[in-house]
């Protein structure tokens, strides 16, 4: 297994074709906006490899010490073998060199449409928690799509508060000021 960065063929290759079937529609950024992230350099693209053949991917937003894992996914024929999980901590090894939060966002099954699909929602939170995440109480709507915030730090000495700043300005960096106000509503969850 090996982790990699992936160059400009490969991270377009795999929006093109994977992103697209791996992700609710609601769910892709336009390529124009990736492409400027990863122009200045505030957007990370790693792939996970088994002897040359891709079997997963990470996409990330960085700013500051602020990581997004934007896209995670593992090729629909390598499921269920533990691949995620192993892929995850490997990240989460390389972050803790550099003192990063890692944010992630969830579906929130309290916005799924049937029984199936807040299983499957409750599912991936489980994933996450098994690897060291930690769910907070951060909600956030980013256009149509209603999320979880979660987020890994070894430290764990950030408040939620604090996060939901962080996590406010990272939209801002991506989105706009404009997006932030009118699409984008962060807030805590009620109790």
């Amino acid at each position: 297994m090996e982790i990699r960065i992936l160059d400009d063929e490969e991270w377009r290759s795999i929006y093109h074709g994977h992103l697209q079937k791996d992700f609710h529609q609601s769910e892709i950024k336009p390529y124009s906006l990736m492409e400027k992230l990863v122009e200045e350099q505030r957007y990370l693209c790693y792939g996970l490899y088994d002897q040359g053949d891709l079997q997963g991917y990470a996409f990330f937003v960085k700013v500051r010490r602020i990581l997004l894992l934007d896209y995670f996914a593992i090729l629909s024929a390598y499921r269920s073998g533990g691949l995620g999980g192993r892929f995850i901590r490997d990240i989460q090894e390389s972050m803790r060199k550099d003192d990063l939060i890692l944010f992630a966002e969830v579906e929130n099954p309290a916005y799924a449409a049937d029984g199936p699909s807040r299983q499957l929602m409750n599912r991936r939170i489980q994933f996450y928690q098994r690897n060291g995440f930690t769910l907070s109480k951060i909600w956030s709507r980013v256009f149509t799509d209603e999320y979880i915030i979660i987020y890994y730090n070894e430290a764990d000495q950030s408040d939620e508060d604090s996060l939901m700043l962080e996590l406010k300005g990272l939209y801002q960096m991506i989105f706009g000021e404009e997006a932030c106000r009118s699409k984008i509503h962060v807030r805590l969850a009620q109790e």
